[in-house]
């Protein structure tokens, strides 16, 4: 990843070793966001030579002991593994990433991961280890019960129970099955009492604030105002709305907000509002604005 995913990225590494007590060759802390692939291959390549494939995948261990910046904070939300994977694949995009994790379900509360080249080379084994490694942490940090990751070779490493097991002899992996316990089948659950017309709008809206990165689906919306889908629909439809129209308006308040008093780049708002990518960030904030999310932050600013 280049660009804030890959700093981030670094600040995580630094952490992971530091919190093993471990050396390894880092590159200086970089004035601006992009890190050289090559500078954090370098170090990884070393760590995983020198202490092996457990301490590459410790290093995500730190996740939740990070300070709670906008991009870790984004992923931390996920509902579930499903969603937070949706999160890291609409990352990557953002990064423009050399590599992607592959994902797809193989039934409830499993997942098959691969961690594969995009373009050019393949990753090295130890990026494979920290990207897979990271993923099987944050998927615990969701909530969700019995999380586990194991190798798909059968003598390949595992974590379950939040600690790591690696057999003697084991390899570096880059495709594995992450499980989980699936959320049982129920009615959604709807607060006390529904929402009154009058506020349905607002309500929406600031559960829309509360997590812009989310995927929001009707379902998830309604739940928020006590009604079923199809009721949410007609009563927007009345007042002269959509649910994703709603769910829009909600991310150019929270875009345009970032953009006249944040330091974040383009790339990193329009990811933590929940943009499919860089391209849509700014074909929907100026079919809003009129202006491009450079120009609206120039404005601002002038």
């Amino acid at each position: 990843m280049e660009d804030f995913a890959s700093a981030a990225m670094m600040r995580l590494i630094r952490a992971g070793i530091t919190r093993q007590g471990l050396q390894a060759p880092l590159p200086p802390a970089p004035a601006a966001a992009r890190v050289p692939l090559a500078a954090k291959r370098t170090a990884l390549d070393a760590l995983l030579a020198a202490h092996g494939p457990l301490a590459i995948l410790r290093i995500g261990e730190a996740a939740p002991h990070l300070p709670r910046e906008p991009l870790h904070r984004a992923l931390a939300m996920a509902s579930d593994p499903a969603d937070l994977l949706r999160r890291w694949s609409r990352l990557e995009r953002y990064g423009h990433s050399r590599h992607q994790v592959r994902w797809s379900a193989e039934g409830p509360g499993r997942l098959h991961l691969q961690h594969r080249a995009m373009r050019g080379q393949p990753p090295h084994p130890a990026e494979s280890l920290l990207v897979l490694g990271l993923l099987a942490v944050l998927a615990e940090m969701t909530g969700a019960e019995g999380v586990e990751m194991r190798a798909e070779a059968a003598d390949g490493p595992r974590r379950s129970g939040g600690r790591w097991t690696i057999p003697d002899g084991a390899a570096p992996f880059d495709s594995c099955v992450l499980a989980f316990d699936p959320a049982p089948d129920r009615p959604l659950a709807f607060p006390a009492g529904r929402i009154g017309a009058g506020a349905l709008v607002e309500t929406l809206r600031q559960a829309v604030l509360a997590d812009t990165a989310r995927h929001w689906r009707l379902a998830e919306l309604a739940a928020q105002t006590g009604r079923s889908p199809r009721s949410l629909q007609r009563h927007l439809q009345a007042r002269g709305t959509s649910a994703a129209q709603v769910v829009t308006e909600a991310r150019m308040e929270a875009s345009a907000e970032l953009l006249a008093g944040s330091g974040h780049s383009l790339a990193e708002i329009g990811f933590l509002c929940g943009f499919a990518d860089q391209a849509h960030f700014g074909r929907s904030f100026k079919r809003f604005t009129a202006l491009t999310p450079q120009a609206y932050r120039d404005e601002v600013r002038a």
